[in-house]
């Protein structure tokens, strides 16, 4: 198992989708590739950092990915999620 992910996409404006068009639209974003292997790490490691290029799904998909999960497992009730991004500091 790698100890980060890499994604590429490019972002581009796109008006505002529905629930269900939402739905539909984020399997086709970069990181949709990597959900399986990421819901694995999380599982098997206390720490996971994902790292992808702007756009590429880490912050939405990622936590949705787990929630989702958990959900399938009958523990979607007792998941706590948190995601933190780095900040550069100058």
């Amino acid at each position: 198992m790698q100890g980060a992910f890499v994604c590429a996409y490019v972002c581009e404006y796109a008006p505002p989708l529905s629930p269900l068009q939402s739905l539909k639209e984020r399997q086709f974003l970069p990181i949709s590739a990597m959900a399986g292997e990421i819901v694995q790490a999380v599982l098997e490691h206390p720490v996971v950092i994902v790292r992808g290029n702007t756009g590429c799904g880490k912050t939405t998909q990622v936590p949705q990915f787990i929630l989702d999960h958990s959900i399938a497992m009958g523990t979607g009730a007792d998941c706590n999620i948190v995601v933190t991004q780095v900040c550069e500091f100058k």
